[in-house]
C-alpha cells in the first residue's frame, strides 16, 4: 500500500468501520484513532441523543486501533478504565504561525473579561450568571471593566440566552458590554485580542473534566 498509516478522529462512518479495519489490517496499514473528548455525553448535552448510538462504534474503533492518541491524561485514564486501552497523550497546542493566533492586542482603559463558546456550553455559562449580575450591580466598579461576548449570532436562541446573561437582563450599561459577532474557524481566535481575562466556566463532570486547557 502507498499508505503507512491512516489517522482519524473518533469514527469514519456508522456502518462500515469493521470493513475498513479489516482492509487496513490486510494491507498492512496502521490505524491511529485520535480522541479529544469523552464519548459518553451527559444527558443535558444538546447532542446526547444523536451521539449515543455512535458510542459503541467509537469504543470498538479504539479497541481495534494500532494506536490511540488523546489530549489529556485524565481522558487517557477514563478510556483505560472503560475498555482497557492504553493511550498516548498528545496535548493540544496553538500554532502561532497561523495568522489568527497573532497577538495584536486592542487596548482599552477598562479590564475586559471575555467569553467565547457555543450552544453546547449553555450549562457552563449559567455557572457565572450570578457573578456577572453581581459585577454589573457594583456601581463603584462600573468605570473599570467591560464584558466581552464573542461569537454572537443574530436570531439564535442560545445567543439570546448568552446575551441576556452578559447584559444582566439588559440592565447593564452599554459601556460595560461589548459583543463580537461570530467568525469563521479560521479567524475567531483574533477575538482574544479584545480580552484581558478569558472566562472558561465548566460544569464539574467526567465529560467536562476530560477537556484540555
Amino acid at each position: 500500500s502507498e499508505y503507512a498509516a491512516i489517522i482519524f478522529n473518533r469514527f469514519l462512518c456508522d456502518h462500515t468501520h469493521r470493513d475498513f479495519f479489516d482492509c487496513a489490517q490486510r494491507d498492512g496499514i496502521k490505524v491511529i484513532v485520535d480522541l479529544d473528548d469523552w464519548y459518553f455525553l451527559p444527558k443535558y448535552h444538546m447532542n446526547y441523543k444523536h451521539y449515543k448510538p455512535r458510542v459503541p462504534i467509537i469504543r470498538e474503533n479504539l479497541k481495534r486501533a494500532n494506536l490511540v492518541t488523546v489530549s489529556t491524561p485524565y481522558l487517557a485514564d477514563m478510556i483505560k478504565q472503560d475498555i482497557g486501552v492504553d493511550c498516548v497523550v498528545l496535548s493540544n497546542a496553538v500554532d502561532f504561525t497561523d495568522p489568527q493566533f497573532t497577538v495584536n492586542k486592542v487596548t482599552d482603559i477598562r479590564v475586559r473579561f471575555g467569553w467565547c463558546g457555543g450552544a453546547t456550553h449553555a450549562k457552563d455559562l449559567a455557572l457565572i450568571a450570578d457573578d456577572i449580575a453581581t459585577l454589573h450591580s457594583r456601581i463603584d466598579l462600573s468605570d473599570k471593566y467591560r464584558l466581552v461576548l464573542q461569537g454572537y449570532v443574530n436570531n439564535d436562541a442560545f445567543w439570546r440566552y448568552a446575551a441576556n446573561i452578559f447584559s444582566w437582563g439588559n440592565k447593564a450599561k452599554a459601556e460595560n458590554l461589548s459583543v463580537i459577532n461570530a467568525a469563521s474557524v479560521f479567524n475567531y481566535a483574533q477575538g482574544y485580542n479584545r480580552f484581558d481575562v478569558a472566562l472558561a466556566p465548566l460544569v464539574d463532570g467526567d465529560f467536562e473534566n476530560c477537556k484540555s486547557n
